[in-house]
């Protein structure tokens, strides 16, 4: 299944950014695949391709970002005008200080492929309740800024894609504050409907966006926009009184 997904222009893009590693072999700590390509929503033409690379210095750091910077611009950009390289790149161990931190512990554990040098999941620990709290608060600050632009645009505007673009991470930190963290979006959906967390129409809206989702696809009926958003504000009030 990843080799079809490093197909094309995401595999060329890719090797072209291994290779442009390996002539600075000696800084290059690790080097994995993130996000979607390692899950069962990646889309062709939507999706980028995550990439974190940790290296030993600063001076490392930015010669990574210009390698990626001028890969990217001999290929065609993906949703909205993303580059098809959206790289993570830090220092180590600096890069503990956010790396697979609070909710993000179990993503991160679940969704990542190592790719060379160290697999930086054995320096993991599974976080407390404080850490998972602390994380819910980041999400949430950032949530309430995100749905403050959206409540100000249509939501045919921002179509199916972008909805779930917000929906299913209010949903993943959601199950991890229940103490059910998940990582796909299809694990989401059958805990959700397992457990009874949202009513029929609710579970409705989370199929039909993330068969959107695995198609590309911006149209959905109108409904299912209005009940996403209903759904979205319902799990932030939630999440702002399971962290008080």
């Amino acid at each position: 299944m990843l080799d079809e997904r490093l197909s094309g222009e995401y595999g060329e893009a890719f090797r072209l950014l291994l290779k442009g590693l390996k002539s600075m072999d000696r800084e290059v700590i690790s080097v994995a695949l993130l996000g979607s390509v390692t899950r069962d929503d990646f889309t062709p033409g939507w999706s980028d391709l995550d990439v974190l690379v940790v290296v030993r210095s600063r001076k490392a750091a930015r010669k990574v970002k210009e390698l990626s910077e001028a890969i990217n611009k001999k290929f065609h950009p993906v949703a909205k005008g993303a580059p098809i390289l959206s790289l993570w790149i830090d220092t180590y161990p600096d890069v503990l200080n956010w790396f697979g931190r609070g909710c993000e512990y179990y993503n991160t554990v679940k969704n990542y492929i190592h790719v060379q040098g160290e697999d930086l999941r054995t320096k993991l620990k599974e976080p407390s309740w404080e850490e998972v709290r602390a994380s819910i608060a980041a999400f949430l600050k950032e949530l309430k800024n995100v749905m403050s632009k959206v409540e100000k645009t249509e939501a045919s505007q921002i179509g199916a894609l972008g909805i779930a673009s917000i929906l299913f991470p209010t949903i993943r930190f959601y199950l991890c504050a229940k103490g059910v963290p998940t990582a796909s979006k299809t694990e989401m959906i059958r805990v959700v409907k397992s457990r009874g967390l949202l009513d029929s129409e609710g579970v409705a809206v989370l199929e039909k966006l993330y068969a959107c989702v695995k198609e590309g696809r911006q149209e959905t009926e109108p409904w299912v926009l209005r009940k996403a958003l209903e759904i979205i504000k319902s799990v932030q009030e939630e999440l702002e009184r399971a962290i008080k």
